[in-house]
């Protein structure tokens, strides 16, 4: 089972961390900010560690401080699941504007390409899951 989770932030404030899923897997990023200007396209590095194939696991990117409303699906940032976005429970701001890399997710690469950036506070969460569903663990930085 692989269940690993992470947070990135845009801004000079806080520094992105990354967490030790007990057992065999890191999720790992920058341990600088990521600045970018608003209109500028990012990527939100993430990666597993030691690397492995991702392509059948499940990708959360969301936003931890956001309260979550049980009645709106739309939840996720970006949301990769069996093999393919699913933009049905992503917010609608995000859709046509984030991306994963196809390539990449073989190697265990989960970093998240935002396009045209609008807020430059946003904490975002990475989530890995395996097809078994367990809450994630959550670390804080």
């Amino acid at each position: 089972m692989l269940n690993l989770k992470t947070e990135v932030l845009f801004g000079p404030t806080r520094k992105f961390s990354s967490h030790l899923f007990p057992g065999r897997y890191h999720l790992i990023g920058s341990s600088e900010p990521i600045v970018a200007a608003p209109g500028d396209d990012v990527i939100l590095p993430c990666r597993v560690d030691p690397d492995m194939d991702a392509v059948e696991k499940t990708v959360e990117w969301s936003k931890p401080d956001l309260e979550v409303d049980p009645s709106d699906r739309q939840k996720y940032v970006f949301l990769y699941r069996s093999q393919r976005e699913n933009r049905h429970m992503m917010m609608a701001a995000y859709i046509e504007r984030t991306s994963l890399s196809s390539e990449g997710l073989k190697h265990g690469d989960v970093s998240l390409r935002i396009r045209n950036v609008t807020s430059l506070q946003d904490r975002l969460s990475c989530s890995l899951l395996s097809a078994q569903r367990f809450k994630p663990t959550t670390w804080t930085p």
